[in-house]
């Protein structure tokens, strides 16, 4: 079958309807018109399943694919590739399964998808001694020890851990997405206008992508140690805000805002610096929802990146024409809208707080449902003929 010859065929699927699913979901408890089955805290529930299972889907799908594009590999298939989603679909289930499984055998589970990933990739990228890619397998070791951190919470082994295990997962999160961004947005845009213009205005600057990831992990590191309100907390979101907008200055986001399966990339790295900027204005002033800035890097720069990578990667490694269609355009300006509102909620009054959350929440799980139906037919079909991403 076509679905099991490529890792982002099932995985990019299954981060679509698992995001709409599982927002959906929960949304429906979080304004009372359902109880849950599972007993852990709503906010832990929620973030569980966005971070370990949407963009744990997404990441999957990611790197099943450019590991062996950067490795000259054959790429993870058949049984192998069964196996690997199995890990990730037994994992949801177990989640929602919470009341008929015990806590440790549900935590098991999840706990198996990391390590099973890394397994999968990592021959590759020693075989081909592109030991650059190895801090992916650092940062999905990462994902394994946050993930396993809060599973320490939930069980009530460590204080706060479930909180702090989500919040470092979130951050990790922020820095694959960070080097991701930092190669596929120049470089697509330099040979779309290139191939468009005959030139191209584009400049990557190495120095830029490494103070912002310094500044990055240094924000990390600091925020796992100090309280919210903290002074160094809040020069150093200020300083990676301002480090992430240089460093696009000369992506010339402004020269392919026609071309909207590209200029959705640039939208997705927008909400990079709005996020860290909202972050930095809660460490100064409480009063400012640490939620917004944590919904812009979660719902705003994640979810638009994540719809925007697997629409172009979905078309390119399928054969197809880099072109986003009407319904693919609307599944993306559903996703920035949710988004939007999703941050702004967290802004307003407590009294409009519900009923922006839902609508946010709503247009954002639409955006990926539409996305998921779009691509079924593209994602379960062979192969159409050669094509470069």
């Amino acid at each position: 079958m076509a679905l099991w010859s490529a890792g982002f065929r099932p995985f990019f699927l299954a981060a679509a309807f698992s995001a709409t699913v599982s927002l959906w979901y929960w949304l429906g408890g979080y304004l009372g018109y359902w109880t849950f089955p599972v007993a852990w805290p709503l906010k832990i529930l929620h973030a569980h399943e966005m971070l370990f299972g949407f963009v744990g889907a997404a990441i999957a799908g990611f790197m099943l694919t450019a590991v062996p594009n950067w490795t000259q590999s054959k790429p993870l298939a058949g049984p192998k590739l069964i196996a690997l989603f199995s890990v990730w679909l037994f994992a949801r289930i177990g989640v929602w399964s919470a009341p008929w499984l015990p806590l440790e055998i549900i935590a098991a589970i999840n706990l198996l998808f990391f390590p099973s990933l890394i397994l999968a990739i990592l021959p590759a990228i020693f075989a081909s001694k592109q030991f650059k890619s190895m801090v992916f397998l650092v940062l999905l070791a990462a994902m394994f020890m946050s993930q396993t951190w809060t599973y320490a919470g939930i069980m009530g082994w460590i204080e706060h851990g479930s909180i702090h295990g989500l919040h470092l997962a979130l951050f990790i999160i922020c820095v694959i997405v960070v080097i991701i961004s930092g190669r596929i947005i120049p470089n697509f845009t330099r040979n779309y206008l290139v191939t468009t213009f005959a030139s191209s205005p584009v400049k990557s600057h190495p120095l830029a992508n490494g103070l912002t990831i310094v500044s990055l992990l240094a924000y990390i590191g600091a925020s796992m140690w100090f309280s919210t309100t903290n002074l160094l907390l809040a020069i150093l979101s200020g300083a990676l805000a301002i480090s992430l907008l240089a460093r696009c200055w000369h992506w010339a986001a402004s020269s392919c805002l026609h071309n909207p399966i590209l200029a959705i990339l640039h939208i997705g790295h927008a909400w990079l610096p709005i996020g860290f900027g909202l972050l930095c204005a809660n460490h100064l002033f409480p009063e400012i929802s640490q939620q917004a800035g944590f919904h812009a890097l979660t719902a705003g720069a994640m979810g638009t990146l994540i719809i925007a990578v697997m629409s172009r990667a979905s078309l390119g490694h399928t054969g197809r024409e880099l072109i986003a269609d009407r319904i693919t355009i609307i599944a993306y300006t559903l996703v920035v809208g949710g988004a939007v509102m999703r941050v702004v909620a967290n802004l307003l009054s407590p009294s409009l707080l519900e009923i922006s959350l839902g609508v946010g929440g709503i247009l954002w799980a639409l955006g990926f449902l539409l996305f998921g139906i779009r691509f079924l037919p593209i994602l379960l079909s062979p192969r159409t003929q050669k094509s470069s991403t």
